[in-house]
């Protein structure tokens, strides 16, 4: 649908649009202003706009016309007989997934054109998920990853998701709390221990932990290249390290797994006291991508809110492919940082890279000028057969 069928609609429709959007001035905005103004807030208003030369009527003057007393035909029939283009819309169209009781509350995902949505159903897109404006996230300065919370309305007519009314919290906090964003925030040497009990590793990993602990003791803030053969026992290894790390105290673990097979999956929710995310191989490459990098900016809200976070990426090679672009797993990896504020927290990031996955060496390179501890696997565990 062109932009000039939304400009044909009625101008007490493009107003009702607006005042949805939280346009500021929209009635000073000639029509053309108007319009543009309404496709930088939502860039979906023109697929629900009227196709020019359609017979369909304002919504200031259709009401139930043809509907009450006529067989419930909505928009009727033209001076041809012909029924119009609405008929039988409401019978076709999908419905709306169900609001939630109370206040939604869900992480944000910003899309490129500035409006976002509060993801309510794990990591991955869903029918029911909330839209936000550009407006109220400029208004609140949201970012990607914030837990946003706040009231909920259905959609309207040629509306497809639920819209946030208004925002009532920002990572538990007011909006506009004034925290500091973690790119702000004074990087400092590592120095604190991450103290992890090892009773917790499978059995046959447990040799190997040990070994890295006394070797390379894990501090808050690292960040931890594991580097493995494709033949080892990575991922076990790095569920038994998982889960020594759910067992500790005074942190959050998150896990995120990409381009994983479904069995390997089942394995990993059977792992107590991380919060896993996973990216399985059934989805597509470039959402694959976009959940470890909206799961990044989570971790770095919540360190921004005072809390450590180790993050565990299995693996950065998988994430390099999915991404096409050796160079996207660089911002991630590189974000591990102990701060400097107060009420600040740390982000720890702990990664696999698999050699003989894709371009030999890309990450490797793409990492060259990032600072980190470095772990052979198979200085620690044995190659399988």
């Amino acid at each position: 649908m062109s932009t000039s069928a939304l400009s044909k609609r009625h101008i007490s429709e493009l107003h009702d649009r607006a005042a949805e959007l939280s346009i500021d001035g929209y009635r000073m905005l000639g029509r053309d202003q108007l319009v543009e103004a309404i496709l930088a807030e939502d860039p979906d208003a023109e697929k629900s706009a009227p196709a020019p030369g359609s017979s369909q009527a304002p919504a200031s003057e259709r009401g139930d016309r043809g509907g009450r007393g006529g067989g419930g035909e909505r928009g009727g029939r033209d001076a041809g007989g012909r029924r119009s283009r609405g008929e039988g819309r409401s019978s076709e169209a999908k419905e709306a997934a169900p609001l939630p009781e109370g206040p939604v509350e869900g992480p944000l995902e910003i899309s490129g054109r500035g409006h976002g949505f509060i993801r309510l159903s794990g990591d991955q897109p869903a029918e029911g998920d909330i839209y936000i404006s550009a407006s109220q996230i400029r208004r609140c300065d949201l970012n990607d990853g914030d837990v946003v919370a706040g009231p909920a309305r259905p959609p309207r007519r040629g509306e497809r998701h639920p819209a946030l009314v208004h925002v009532d919290t920002v990572n538990g906090d007011a909006p506009g709390g004034g925290s500091a964003k973690f790119s702000e925030l004074t990087a400092i040497p590592s120095s604190r221990s991450i103290d992890f009990d090892l009773e917790a590793a499978d059995e046959a990993d447990r040799a190997a932990l040990e070994e890295l602990k006394g070797k390379t003791p894990l501090l808050f803030g690292h960040r931890v290249l594991i580097r493995a053969g494709a033949n080892q026992e990575r991922t076990r290894f790095v569920r038994s390290l998982a889960s020594v790390l759910g067992a500790g105290e005074g942190f959050e673990t998150i896990v995120v797994l990409i381009d994983e097979l479904p069995e390997q999956l089942a394995d990993w929710q059977k792992v107590e006291g991380i919060e896993l995310v996973s990216a399985p191989a059934d989805l597509r490459s470039r959402e694959q991508a976009r959940i470890a990098e909206r799961t990044a900016a989570k971790a770095m809200r919540a360190v921004e809110s005072g809390d450590d976070v180790v993050l565990v990426i299995d693996s950065l090679s998988r994430l390099a492919a999915a991404a096409d672009d050796a160079g996207f797993v660089k911002p991630i990896f590189g974000a591990g940082r102990e701060t400097d504020e107060e009420e600040t927290g740390s982000l720890t990031v702990i990664a696999t890279t698999i050699d003989g996955a894709g371009d030999e060496g890309a990450v490797d390179r793409a990492l060259a000028t990032t600072e980190n501890v470095l772990i052979v696997l198979d200085e620690l565990l044995p190659a399988s057969g």
